[in-house]
């Protein structure tokens, strides 16, 4: 039965999926040696922040995909932007632009920034940010481990 509900996440879900299949197809070449680096920005006073780090970030942590990433947290207050480069841990500076491209958002908390070899893959704010590049996570590590 197609209920009201039904008739609206519907079309976010097949809008969600055709996005994450977009996003898959510009995935670049992995190697072995491609550095997968996962980027959470966020604070512990922000509600959200502290719901996906009591919830979510164990799952990662304990997950196979994990070994094969860098994970990588930046702490930020909530209105603030991306941190300037100057802020950002050493490995993450060069960047910061492509850090900034995927989230596309000028404030908020969490962020969240998936990156191969410094390319940005995907990104956005909030949890559901995160849910979406799950997946890209998960095909990009794949890839690497396929890669001859």
């Amino acid at each position: 039965m197609l209920t009201r509900r039904t008739a609206l996440w519907v079309p976010f879900a097949i809008a969600s999926f055709g996005a994450a299949r977009a996003a898959a197809d510009e995935l670049p070449p992995l190697t072995r040696s491609s550095v997968i680096d996962l980027v959470y920005l966020g604070e512990n006073g922000c509600p959200p922040c502290r719901a996906w780090k009591a919830l979510d970030l164990p799952k990662l942590e304990r997950s196979p995909e994990f070994a094969q990433i860098r994970y990588t947290a930046v702490i930020k207050v909530i209105p603030a932007p991306v941190p300037p480069q100057w802020l950002l841990p050493a490995h993450l500076r060069p960047m910061r632009d492509e850090i900034v491209r995927v989230i596309n958002r000028s404030a908020g908390a969490p962020m969240f920034a998936l990156l191969v070899d410094g390319h940005g893959v995907s990104g956005g704010w909030g949890t559901s940010a995160y849910d979406r590049l799950l997946p890209l996570l998960q095909l990009a590590v794949s890839r690497k481990l396929a890669a001859t």
